[in-house]
C-alpha cells in the first residue's frame, strides 16, 4: 500500500476512494480534538469528518460508495478543528468534485473551461474567415452589440491555447497553484 497523502486533494472523483491525513502539532487527534472539514457551493453543503490515524494525525477515509454520492463542483472549504468550547480554522481552500467516468451513462463534456474557450475562439475565427465582411457593432433601441475583431480573437486565442498547453486552468490560477493553508502542518 503507498504512503497516505498529508494534504488535502485538489480534485476529488465521485466513486472513488479518497484518503488523506493532517498533523496538527496544536490540536493533537489523540488529545481529543476533531477535524471537520465544511464544503459549501451554492445550493451544497458536504462535510467531511476525520478520525484519530492511531499517531495524532486527522485521517480521512472515505470509500468509492461515500464519494460517489458527493454532488460535483468547486467547493469552498474550510477545515475546522474543534475540542469543548475551543473552534479553529486549520484549513481554507477548495476541492473540486469531479464526476468518475464509470458512472457516466450519457456521455460527458470533460474539457476544462479553457478547453472550451479555445474552441469556441477557433470556430469563431473559421466562421470570421468564411463570411464576407462583418459589422463590428450595431445598436438598436440604445443597446449596442459588438463584435471581437481579428486581432482581439487571434490574442485571445493564443492566450487559451498557451493555458491548455501548459495545463494551468482558472481554478489553478485563483487556488495559487495549490490550497490556502490557514496553518502549516507538520
Amino acid at each position: 500500500m503507498s504512503s497516505i497523502p498529508t494534504q488535502e486533494p485538489l480534485v476529488i472523483i465521485q466513486g472513488q476512494s479518497v484518503t488523506w491525513k493532517r498533523t496538527l502539532s496544536d490540536y493533537p487527534a489523540d488529545e481529543g480534538w476533531a477535524l471537520t472539514y465544511h464544503l459549501v457551493k451554492p445550493g451544497t453543503k458536504l462535510s467531511i469528518e476525520t478520525t484519530d490515524d492511531g499517531a495524532g494525525a486527522h485521517l480521512v477515509s472515505k470509500d468509492k460508495t461515500a464519494t460517489a454520492a458527493w454532488p460535483d463542483g468547486r467547493y469552498h472549504a474550510q477545515g475546522l478543528v474543534v475540542k469543548g468550547d475551543e473552534a479553529h480554522v486549520e484549513f481554507e481552500g477548495t476541492f473540486q468534485i469531479k464526476k468518475g467516468f464509470a458512472a457516466v451513462e450519457d456521455g460527458l463534456d470533460a474539457r476544462s473551461h479553457e478547453e472550451k474557450v479555445l474552441d469556441a475562439l477557433e470556430t469563431a475565427l473559421e466562421s470570421k474567415a468564411s463570411l464576407t465582411p462583418d459589422q463590428l457593432s450595431i445598436s438598436v433601441d440604445g443597446v449596442s452589440i459588438g463584435r471581437m475583431t481579428w486581432r482581439q480573437l487571434l490574442e485571445a486565442r493564443d492566450e487559451y491555447k498557451s493555458r491548455v498547453e501548459a495545463g494551468v486552468s482558472e481554478d489553478d490560477q485563483a487556488r495559487g497553484g495549490g490550497p490556502r493553508r490557514v496553518r502549516g502542518c507538520l
